[in-house]
C-alpha cells in the first residue's frame, strides 16, 4: 500500500518537472550559467527579493514567518534564480535578467549601508 503512494507521488512529481521544462524557452549556455549562480539579491532582501522575482507564495509565508524568511533566503540564494525563472512569469530572458541583477545590486548596496550604519554607531560610543 505505502508502495503504490509513493510511486504515484513519483509519477507525479516526474510528469510535473517534465511539463515544467518544455514550457520554458530553450537558453543559450550564458544564460544557463547565469540562472545558475547564487543570488546576492536572495540572500540581503528576503521576502522583498521573492516578491520581485515573482515567487508571491513564498514572499507571504516569508512575510509572515520570521524563521522562514531566514531559511527561504539562504535557499533562494542557492537556487532562487533558477526558480524564479521556471515560474514562468517573465517577459523575456533579458528582463528576467536585468531585475535580478538589480535586485543584486540592491541588496548589495544596502547591506554596505547597514553594516557603515553600524560601524558608524559603535565608534559613536568610543
Amino acid at each position: 500500500m505505502h508502495g503504490e503512494f509513493f510511486t504515484v507521488r513519483y509519477d507525479m512529481k516526474k510528469q510535473h518537472e517534465e511539463k515544467s521544462t518544455s514550457d520554458l524557452p530553450l537558453l543559450t549556455q550564458e544564460q544557463e550559467r547565469f540562472i545558475k549562480r547564487v543570488s546576492w539579491g536572495a540572500l540581503g532582501l528576503g521576502w522583498v527579493w521573492m516578491v520581485f522575482s515573482k515567487l508571491y507564495i513564498y514572499a507571504v509565508v516569508s512575510f509572515l514567518i520570521l524563521p522562514a524568511n531566514f531559511i527561504l533566503s539562504v535557499i533562494f540564494f542557492l537556487h532562487g534564480r533558477k526558480s524564479s525563472w521556471e515560474s514562468r512569469e517573465w517577459e523575456s530572458f533579458e528582463v528576467f535578467q536585468k531585475k535580478q541583477e538589480q535586485l543584486d545590486a540592491l541588496a548589495v548596496v544596502l547591506w554596505v549601508f547597514i553594516v557603515a550604519a553600524f560601524l558608524l554607531l559603535i565608534l559613536s560610543f568610543n
